[in-house]
């Protein structure tokens, strides 16, 4: 039995209020981490739909850039986008990468580790 506040939209269907922080910033996710070759970048939330990413080395060098094909839903805070990029990564030499993702009003970072 879950617990909480829950809350019912106009289609009927029942959502967990926890999931609707309107100002937290959009949420990457890679995997797997760490990898030999692929890696996927996942970013989701509101105000994710201008998503951009750049992947530097660790002298600050830019890897890679690319943007997101994101597709878009609602949530209880307006529009909800979310967004998915397969990074081929079996040309990077193995060692320690950061991957940043940009877009409206917000910047996250996250580490890539290539085996």
């Amino acid at each position: 039995m879950q617990r909480g506040l829950f809350v019912i939209d106009a289609n009927g269907a029942l959502t967990n209020n926890a999931q609707c922080d309107c100002g937290a910033p959009p949420v990457l996710t890679v995997g797997p981490n760490p990898s030999a070759n692929d890696f996927t970048l996942t970013v989701s939330g509101n105000n994710s739909e201008n998503a951009f990413y750049e992947i530097y080395d660790v002298t600050g060098r830019i890897i890679e850039t690319g943007n997101f094909t994101t597709t878009q839903g609602t949530s209880c805070c307006g529009t909800y986008s979310t967004g998915s990029k397969v990074i081929n990564a079996t040309n990077y030499s193995s060692g320690v990468y950061f991957v940043t993702v940009k877009g409206n009003d917000f910047s996250v970072t996250q580490k890539l580790i290539k085996q």
